[in-house]
């Protein structure tokens, strides 16, 4: 399955190197508005030749991932979340999901509405 990391802050190596030494799993972009984040974040893990997108729009339309791996900051979880099932993928996403439970349970519904995985 083709994989989309979503933030390349210092929590993205560990999930990077664990996603990549998956054979089942293709890590195909790397989602962040700071480049330099993400090429360190490429490098350090191996990935350097995995393209770098500054939004989760331009990586779909280059892309064909099925499964969005959130690891944005915490107050930026919902909306990226959000916005990947939108675009029919599956979401994994570092907790909390959102910052309250209406959100959460919002962003349940609608992974559930279109048969989708979503999961903290």
């Amino acid at each position: 399955m083709k994989a989309i990391i979503l933030g390349c802050g210092l929590i993205s190596g560990r999930w990077i190197r664990t996603l990549a030494a998956d054979p089942r799993i293709t890590v195909t972009a790397l989602i962040d508005t700071d480049r330099p984040a993400a090429a360190l974040a490429a490098g350090s893990c191996g990935l350097g030749g995995v393209p770098w997108f500054p939004a989760l729009e331009a990586a779909l339309a280059a892309d064909g991932a099925g499964v969005a791996v959130n690891l944005t900051p915490v107050g930026s979880h919902a909306r990226y979340t959000r916005s990947a099932l939108e675009h029919g993928l599956h979401v994994f996403t570092e907790k909390p999901l959102a910052l309250g439970l209406d959100e959460a349970r919002a962003l349940t519904q609608m992974a559930q509405s279109r048969a989708l995985t979503l999961a903290p």
